[in-house]
């Protein structure tokens, strides 16, 4: 039987039955006589009947009892909770499902106006609903919000249908409420969710990021919520702490500090973070904390500041680097699965977008380094194809130098073997032809054939032509010093130096002065020639161009290197003039160097005098 609902004492067929049982009895007693055997079996007949009757109408009791027992039975049964009300709203079913929604009792409640479970501020819905029940009008799903006995707001989905009697007449009304917390929960956990992806595609700065997560939290599923990173160095730092009340910020900080930093506290944060689990606290209640650190945390009141909270992991794909945390406090919201499923979700999400905003500054970075790299190496190349442009040309130009160079040299020695060819020609040819004039005369003489001459004159004619051979010898001799000399051979390159510097002397008049150190040195003959070959192209050039009066030369050892260094107090030289390919004779002397890995670096300014300076390895 349903809660609330009574079965008639009285039948319609036990009624029937009594009524012609009186009948039939008014009839035997009250009309004319009859014959007594018709008049029992005209009251034996009624009292079958009446029987009959009576036997149908228990059966149909029995059937409609079965049929109320079997509805009750699945109207208790059923998980959402239906309830039968009056036109104007009194309870008179309350099924379990009810009971288990509202937390209210049958017994409670049948009888009582449905407004019991109404919040304060819906009634106005009450009075829609009996307006729209007297129009005949039923009411399909409606979402709206009861209140249960503790004082709980639920979400509900309440469907209504009339219930109406045999004439069609509207004698009460049927409620269906199903619980829509779940759904309502996943709806907002879904919109809230849909929000906070947009808010974390909208910045690329994680502090930012992390920033907007706090502020969605907080009034949604927290109270404040605080947001902590782990730094590099491995310390955690807090970097937001957003409160529904910003005036208890502070207080928050310092509820934090004082009972949920002990790393021992499992939902602690730096617990949280060395686990990677999230953790969901229990409801607080004052007695069951024990301050962390001082006796001074008792002062604050715990009953409106600290409720619940979650702890849930910032986890990225190669690392776990942070932890929110969500504080109930003064809404008095409590934690639970759902809750903690949802937080896990929000910092997931917020992980993956700190994550991608960490790749997205990595690869910009290396997008930036990379460029740098490309346009340092575009410019080393650059660089490198100007270096190597140079080079070409500075090769061109040696090259050039050279072939001049070697033009120059085969000219050179091309008048060099004129000019001793002429000498040859002119000196040793014209004494050589005295000589042989001069012995043809002495043939003569010793032959008869010419007119005597005294000894006297033949003496003398003997002694012109043995001084004409001596002026031949001395022809010869210098001819070969100036191809070679030969103390250069016999005595070595400090010798040679120093009397190529006497010999300019005497030539030129220009006072020469010589110093060295090495007393003893030895150099193969090719690099002592090269050496002495540059002096005398200095010496040269001192001559035709310096106009100086006084040079020093001076010789010695360094490093490995021979130094020739010749200085002049001439009118000096130009670099226009150093760098001219035309001079001939400067390149020349280069050349000499280079053949031997040295050089010649000559320097000199106008009216300040001109030093060349020769650097010759001593080794191969």
């Amino acid at each position: 039987m349903i809660p609330g609902k009574r079965m008639p004492l009285l039948t319609l067929n036990t009624v029937l039955g009594l009524i012609l049982l009186s009948v039939v009895a008014i009839g035997i007693f009250f009309l004319p006589p009859l014959d007594g055997g018709v008049r029992l079996a005209a009251f034996g007949l009624s009292v079958l009947l009446v029987i009959v009757l009576v036997l149908r109408d228990r059966t149909e009791r029995r059937k409609s009892a079965e049929d109320v027992a079997r509805l009750a039975a699945i109207v208790n049964s059923a998980e959402d909770a239906i309830i039968t009300k009056t036109l104007d709203g009194t309870i008179q079913t309350w099924n379990r499902g009810a009971e288990r929604l509202f937390g209210y009792s049958a017994d409670e409640v049948v009888g009582q106006s449905v407004q019991i479970i109404y919040p304060p501020e819906r009634r106005d819905e009450f009075e829609q609903i009996l307006a729209r029940v007297k129009r005949g009008e039923a009411a399909g799903p409606v979402d709206t919000i009861r209140v249960a006995k503790d004082g709980r707001r639920i979400d509900v989905s309440i469907s209504e249908n009339l219930i109406r009697d045999a004439h069609g007449r509207t004698i009460g009304v049927s409620k269906i409420v199903r619980d829509a917390t779940e759904r309502k929960r996943a709806e907002q956990a879904a919109h809230f969710l849909a929000e906070v992806s947009e808010v974390l595609a909208s910045s690329l700065d994680y502090e930012t990021t992390l920033a907007s997560i706090a502020r969605l939290a907080v009034p949604r599923i927290a109270d404040w919520c605080a947001v902590h990173v782990k730094m590099e160095d491995g310390t955690i730092q807090q970097l937001v702490l957003t409160h529904v009340d910003p005036a208890q910020v502070e207080l928050a900080r310092e509820l934090q500090r004082r009972y949920l930093e002990d790393p021992k506290v499992p939902y602690s944060v730096s617990n949280v973070i060395r686990t990677g689990k999230p953790e969901l606290a229990p409801p607080f209640a004052d007695e069951s904390i024990a301050p962390a650190h001082d006796a001074k945390a008792l002062t604050i009141p715990l009953d409106s500041q600290l409720k619940a909270l979650m702890v849930v992991p910032l986890i990225a794909p190669a690392e776990i680097f942070g932890a929110i945390m969500f504080v109930s406090a003064g809404s008095g919201r409590h934690y639970g699965p759902a809750d903690l499923a949802l937080a896990q979700d929000l910092a997931h999400r917020a992980a993956l977008a700190v994550d991608n905003a960490r790749l997205y500054h990595k690869a910009q970075s290396l997008n930036e380094e990379l460029d740098l790299r490309v346009a340092q190496r575009t410019l080393e190349l650059a660089n490198s194809n100007r270096e190597l442009a140079t080079e070409i040309a500075e090769h061109q130009g040696a090259n050039e130098q050279l072939r001049l160079l070697a033009a120059h040299l085969l000219s050179a020695r091309e008048e060099e073997r004129i000019a001793i060819a002429r000498e040859i020609h002119d000196e040793i040819g014209t004494l050589m032809t005295a000589i042989k004039m001069d012995l043809a005369f002495l043939n003569k003489q010793m032959n008869g054939s010419g007119p005597p001459k005294p000894p006297e004159i033949l003496r003398e004619e003997i002694n012109a032509t043995m001084k004409l051979v001596d002026d031949a010898i001395r022809t010869v001799h210098e001819i070969a010093l100036e191809l070679r000399p030969a103390v250069l051979d016999h005595l070595g390159l400090r010798a040679a130096l120093e009397w190529q510097l006497q010999e300019f002397q005497a030539r030129t008049n220009i006072e020469c002065r010589f110093q060295s150190d090495l007393d003893v040195f030895h150099l193969d003959a090719e690099r002592s020639t090269a050496v002495f070959r540059i002096l005398q192209e200095t010496l040269t050039n001192v001559a035709r161009h310096a106009h100086a009066t006084r040079v020093e030369a001076n010789l010695r050892e360094q490093d490995h290197h021979l130094i020739l260094e010749v200085r002049d107090n001439g009118q000096g030289i130009s670099a226009e003039q150093i760098a001219n390919t035309q001079r001939f004779g400067l390149l020349g002397m280069q050349e000499r160097a280079h053949i031997f890995g040295g050089d010649v670096v000559i320097r000199g300014a106008p009216g300040q005098g001109t030093t060349v300076t020769v650097r010759i390895p001593t080794l191969s």
